[in-house]
């Protein structure tokens, strides 16, 4: 079963500030899996990454877990 994201993106989309600041995220989260561990994520894909939603909400972004979140997409 697909997990369903509609309370996320709805307090995100509520919110300029959330918006601007995961849509950031997701652009580099983008890049930094492509360069760095040749994985093409597209946005929706970043929804999945908790790492990502928890920083988005103003949570400290632990770059070791998003790597792990990263990677394990790949598998």
């Amino acid at each position: 079963m697909a997990e369903d994201y509609t309370t996320f993106t709805n307090i995100v989309n509520g919110s300029d500030t959330l918006s601007e600041r995961f849509s950031a995220l997701v652009q580099d989260t983008i890049n930094t899996a492509r360069e760095t561990y040749s994985v093409n994520l597209s946005p929706e894909d970043c929804l999945a990454l908790t790492e990502l939603r928890n920083a988005t909400l103003g949570a400290e972004l632990v770059p070791d877990e998003l790597a792990r979140q990263i990677v394990s997409m790949a598998e």
